[in-house]
């Protein structure tokens, strides 16, 4: 009877983790002290022992998924995400680590007949509980292969309703993933042109599709360097998406500390790998030198670089230690430089806050690009700025929303655009574009800057 009474509230749990309800953290915590007498009656007693782990995960999970936040998500919900790369070898180790001690601890101390397979279940578990906690995508093929493989092991220790409950499981886990996945799909673009669904069982309609393969071939998912700026911080995933995997992070005066609020986590793990610097006259952080803990001055003291000079603001002094970091020339024109010849600079979080920094910092990026050999996208939560010289042609998709802020062009004209572009001569008179297909074309014969959205209108 507890074996069918555990297998029925495994199956309100696996539902309520297939909706992503913060009630399965509840069931988790309900449902080991069942499975303690289950297991403990089979012999199975790594799977006993493991329930002691899982409910205080339960635990964990429950406080996570609703106190949490990810790398600045300030929803009520904690969004679902890709497992960061820089996990997957700690989860390995993790991994082969307990199950090496759960094995020897069966083979040395239980009676156990299944040692090796006993401890890889439970071994696998522990990793996918703690992806589960931080509400990972790609927690749901773990549960795969730990509900297959216990599947057959409960079968061959007598447990059919244990069994048939694991081989259900195993099925749920594949349409849990590509349920979260259209979750991560809907999160980033929420609607398509004309009152289509967002995602069909074909998958996400056309525009959406289009709109997520120009974004990434558009934006490179490591761009050589990230330079944080201390406006608003994302909550977009795009823009957290390439602050995580920077290969150089440049954060400006106080955006470190802001930084470290947000993902504490992440800053250790840069200063770790080298390749976290900030930089700025310091008056942002002295101004919160009350609220600065020990162990961040500690930390960040040797990656500080304080500039006192006034005539650039902390944008262009970011973007310049970034090019003495490359070794990469400063000029007065470096117009002879191609885009790939150049650095690809991600500005994030150079928006919101005081209005005149957000168009200040806008109107910087054609300024860089003819000092500095780089080429620069500013991202925001909504879309992208990007800066150009001339032609260009531009990936986007239909009904993407495209702004043309002309700066100093005599010629101006488009292709791909609902309204045909001319050299305006007002700055708005260029904002709030339709595109109509997969690519724009723009000529024209001096500076201007271009905004695209990440979501079709």
């Amino acid at each position: 009877m507890l074996d069918l009474f555990g297998a029925l509230i495994g199956l309100v749990y696996i539902y309520q983790e297939y909706k992503a309800s913060i009630w399965l953290w509840i069931t988790g915590i309900i449902m080991p002290v069942v499975y303690m007498f289950v297991y403990l009656d089979a012999g199975l007693y790594a799977d006993f022992g493991m329930q002691v782990y899982y409910a205080l995960a339960a635990i964990y999970g429950l406080l996570v998924w609703k106190f949490g936040r990810k790398h600045g998500q300030q929803n009520d919900d904690m969004p679902i995400t890709h497992v960061r790369r820089s996990l997957l070898l700690p989860s390995l180790l993790l991994f082969l680590a307990a199950w090496g001690v759960i094995y020897l601890v069966l083979i040395r101390w239980t009676n156990s007949t299944v040692p090796v397979l006993d401890s890889f279940g439970n071994a696998l578990s522990i990793v996918g509980l703690w992806w589960l906690a931080r509400k990972y995508l790609e927690q749901w093929w773990l549960w795969v292969i730990v509900d297959a493989e216990l599947a057959m092991l409960y079968l061959y220790k007598g447990l059919p309703f244990t069994s048939g409950l694991y081989a259900l499981y195993t099925t749920i886990a594949v349409a849990g993933y590509f349920k979260w996945k259209k979750e991560i799909t809907e999160y980033l673009h929420d609607d398509c042109p004309n009152g289509q669904r967002a995602a069909t069982r074909d998958g996400p309609c056309k525009p959406i599709q289009q709109a997520i393969k120009m974004i990434k071939e558009m934006i490179p998912s490591t761009p050589d360097a990230v330079i944080l700026a201390d406006g608003s911080f994302p909550t977009h995933p795009i823009p957290l998406q390439l602050l995580h995997d920077a290969r150089q992070l440049i954060c400006c005066d106080a955006a470190l500390y802001t930084l470290w609020e947000h993902d504490r986590r992440l800053v250790e793990e840069k200063v770790r790998e080298g390749c976290l610097q900030g930089i700025g006259d310091g008056d942002s952080l002295r101004a919160l030198r009350d609220r600065l803990p020990q162990d961040f001055l500690t930390l960040l003291a040797p990656v500080l670089h304080e500039e006192n000079e006034q005539e650039h603001n902390d944008l262009t002094k970011a973007t310049r230690l970034l090019c003495k970091n490359f070794g990469l020339p400063i000029s007065e024109d470096t117009t002879a430089y191609d885009d790939a010849a150049r650095l690809s600079v991600a500005y994030i979080g150079t928006t919101g806050k005081r209005e005149d920094h957000t168009l200040g910092n806008i109107f910087l990026l054609p300024w860089h690009q003819r000092h500095y050999p780089i080429k620069g996208t500013m991202y925001t939560d909504y879309g992208f700025f990007t800066a150009w010289h001339g032609d260009a042609r531009l990936m986007t998709f239909p009904h993407q929303q495209l702004s043309i802020f002309n700066l100093n062009c005599h010629t101006l004209s488009s292709e791909g655009l609902r309204w045909n572009a001319y050299p305006f001569t007002e700055l708005w008179q260029g904002t709030l574009n339709d595109c109509l297909a997969d690519e724009v074309r723009i000529h024209a014969d001096g500076d201007y800057i271009v905004y695209q959205t990440y979501k079709a209108k």
